[in-house]
């Protein structure tokens, strides 16, 4: 499975850890992912989703799941 948000598909970033010595070694900074119920007022429906910590933020600012994915429609528009 990969470690992608369901929502926003946020992925992990790739980069160099640098030593002292200017020595550079790969490393991956994974995305914090969360299996968690979200519940929908409007269809009253609960979802199973794997999001992200920061998209958990984002949909309690958004106030439900449906008024997110409405703002999302509008920007792609």
């Amino acid at each position: 499975m990969a470690r992608k948000c369901k929502l926003s598909g946020t992925g992990g970033m790739a980069g160099n850890r640098v030593s002292h010595s200017n020595r550079k070694t790969r490393h991956v900074q994974d995305v914090n992912l969360q299996n968690t119920w979200i519940y929908d007022p409007e269809t009253k429906q609960r979802f199973r989703l794997r999001v992200s910590t920061s998209m958990m933020r984002t949909l309690s600012k958004h106030g439900s799941l449906s008024a997110y994915l409405r703002k999302q429609r509008k920007k792609a528009k």
